[in-house]
């Protein structure tokens, strides 16, 4: 019954008594919301740095495609991960020496 009697009475406040609250309680307001937001960034970091997203590097492993049936399938094929990304790759290798690479991005599945 108190806070209804409470809300009633800050209904009938005059508005300018209301606007003369907001102004005095902005300061706090926003130094709690600036609070919460680095609060925020910090969790942002926290979490893109647990996944690498971050990261310039990293790794992926290939091996001979038993599979290859023609000169157009990849003569290499592997997995990793990069910048906190699963990465797919395919690799041919030129008769000049120098050997092409494919690479694919795919999702990462959350468990």
């Amino acid at each position: 019954m108190k806070e209804a009697a409470s809300a009633f009475r800050a209904l009938s406040l005059p508005e300018e008594v209301i606007r003369q609250r907001i102004v005095e309680i902005s300061p706090e307001i926003r130094h709690d919301v600036n609070i919460m937001a680095d609060m925020i960034r910090k969790l942002v970091a926290l979490e893109r740095d647990k996944l690498g997203l971050d990261e310039n590097c990293g790794r992926i492993d290939l091996a001979p495609n038993h599979a290859k049936k023609s000169s157009a399938d990849p003569d290499l094929v592997g997995s990793g991960l990069y910048a906190g990304n699963r990465i797919e790759a395919a690799a041919w290798a030129g008769k000049n020496g120098k050997i092409r690479i494919s690479v694919i991005q795919k999702p990462v599945r959350k468990n």
